[in-house]
């Protein structure tokens, strides 16, 4: 990313829309692109401001009027200290734009309609102040992973480290562009560790009568022409990456067999190599991988609580 693209970066208030800003901050510092830190704040319904009409109501109307007061108040703050954060994190200030705005139409619909302003990234939490007891991932966070399509959307859990992103590969056009998104996003430091990989889902995740049926070794044979037909892909990404300055010695890639699912592959990767950020493509290679890579990502979002997922258009 350079000075023409955007990135919006949404925050609440909360200590998870902080670590978010950090994130992000972190992963964009030195990229160039531009930050706006937006929000969305609580206001009063306009049947209120009929209270104001008459004289009886005028009193009300003060409380009202204190009450948005405070409100304007709360957002300037929020907005300030996560432009502290995100200068910290080694984002120019100059680069970093506040936007804050009333509610209009709900949360997630408001965001996404602001996305449409020229964003080349929607950066936000897993959960925000809304929590309820049961719920794995936020309803706004969910909302936008089912609704946001045009642009590549992060969701943010805890405050992961930068440093070591996994690419989730098949050989889709969707997954290219997701090594694309990854190269725009490179700030400068070469510290970052890039893993590439395809899971593939072998004889011992199938039920036991299909394994009666097949033998051993034609899986085995499945498996190993998987392989050879993703290389072309590990490769192509691989020159796209280094091609962008990543050092060979830091662009790894694995094929991973024996999965119950695409996700948990991607999943136990991930934990297994401590690694911060998951990226994949939206699409897939025909409506059912579009279908298939969509369950994928939500699964992803919906059981790694402290890592960053990026779900790329």
């Amino acid at each position: 990313m350079n000075e023409k693209n955007k990135v919006m970066v949404a925050v609440d208030g909360s200590n998870q829309a902080f670590d978010t800003a950090r994130y992000a901050g972190r992963m964009l510092g030195g990229c160039g692109a531009r930050i706006v830190i937006y929000h969305v704040r609580m206001n009063v319904d306009e049947a209120f401001y009929d209270i104001g009409i008459n004289p009886a109501g005028r009193q009300q109307m003060a409380g009202i009027r204190a009450w948005e007061h405070e409100q304007q108040k709360a957002a300037d703050e929020i907005l300030e200290k996560a432009c502290h954060i995100m200068e910290r994190a080694g984002v120019d200030r100059a680069r970093i734009t506040v936007k804050a705005e009333p509610r209009k139409i709900g949360f997630a619909r408001d965001l996404i309609k602001e996305s449409y302003n020229g964003y080349d990234a929607v950066v936000i939490g897993r959960k925000g102040h809304r929590r309820f007891k049961g719920l794995v991932l936020g309803s706004v966070a969910n909302k936008l992973i089912e609704r946001l399509r045009h642009v590549p959307l992060w969701v943010v859990g805890g405050n992961p480290a930068p440093d070591r992103i996994l690419i989730g590969l098949d050989a889709s056009e969707g997954a290219m562009r997701a090594v694309d998104h990854v190269v725009s996003t490179r700030n400068g430091h070469d510290d970052r560790q890039i893993y590439l990989v395809h899971v593939v889902r072998t004889w011992e995740t199938l039920p036991s009568p299909i394994i009666l049926q097949i033998e051993k070794e034609q899986l085995e044979a499945l498996v190993a022409e998987a392989k050879e037909t993703i290389e072309p892909v590990f490769e192509e990404a691989t020159q796209r990456l280094e091609a962008a300055g990543y050092a060979p010695g830091r662009v790894h890639h694995e094929v991973v067999s024996g999965a119950d699912s695409r996700a948990m592959g991607l999943i136990l990767f991930a934990r297994q190599n401590d690694i911060g950020t998951l990226v994949m493509g939206r699409r897939g290679l025909s409506r059912v991988e579009d279908f298939l890579m969509g369950r994928v990502g939500h699964k992803i979002v919906n059981t790694v609580r402290n890592r960053a997922v990026w779900i790329v258009a």
